[in-house]
């Protein structure tokens, strides 16, 4: 886990109302161009298409500190097949 996360749970025990997100990532089955990261949320999944992987977690995790509640979620997340 790295310090933005240890510093998230930190706030959440002590009342906070953020949800700390932890992104589970599997790789594609075979190797391929990279194409944008298919993410399972509680109520299903959404396709993410794109080129840069960074830009994406980023904007993933936008999107979970809107949509979530507060508390602790483990979020698979795949590589977008060809």
């Amino acid at each position: 886990m790295n310090t933005r996360t240890l510093n998230r749970l930190a706030r959440l025990e002590q009342g906070g109302g953020e949800p700390v997100v932890i992104l589970v990532m599997r790789p594609a089955a075979t190797p391929q161009p990279f194409r944008g990261y298919r993410v399972t949320w509680p109520d299903g999944e959404n396709d993410y298409p794109g080129e840069d992987p960074a830009s994406l977690k980023t904007v993933i995790r936008s999107e979970a500190a809107h949509r979530l509640p507060a508390g602790v979620f483990a979020l698979q997340v795949r590589e977008l097949a060809a």
